[in-house]
């Protein structure tokens, strides 16, 4: 068992914010593919196109999943287990309330629309690793219980 001073016996010099590189590829590879599955899914499209623009989704999700992670770990050491309990316990949240508000939302707006609307937030949200990347250590200053 890893204790607080084997712990620090070997401090890392890899900063929490050299974990964001894989979020920094990963956010705009999600922004794209919404937008590319919302507005390739025509009858007159081949259904490669929509399939193809999964994959980039599938890559971003994967990219920004790790990264984030990693950068938890990272960030809060001793703490890192509470600190992702409460990450995965308000991603379960949210997507238990997405299943309330997704079947209506495609339902009434259309896959297209949709799918912009959600490719609008990602692009919003694909900012947030690069901030963290340029002012992560004044962000974990914040805390007290981050490195």
């Amino acid at each position: 068992m890893a204790n607080e001073t084997n712990v620090s016996e070997k401090p890392s010099t890899i900063q929490p914010e050299d974990r964001l590189w894989y979020a920094m590829m990963g956010a705009p590879a999600m922004t794209l593919s919404l937008f590319w599955m919302g507005w390739t899914d025509y009858p007159s499209i081949s259904v490669w196109s929509p399939i193809v623009g999964s994959a980039f989704f599938g890559f971003g999700s994967i990219c920004i999943f790790i990264s984030s992670y990693m950068y938890i770990i990272d960030t809060y050491e001793v703490y890192a287990a509470s600190a992702l309990g409460f990450m995965t316990s308000s991603r379960y949240c949210v997507a238990g309330g997405m299943t309330v508000v997704g079947v209506p939302f495609y339902h009434n707006m259309g896959v297209h629309w949709t799918l912009t609307i959600l490719g609008i937030i990602s692009a919003i949200l694909t900012p947030v690793p690069y901030i963290l990347w340029k002012f992560g250590p004044v962000v974990r200053g914040w805390s007290r219980y981050a490195v």
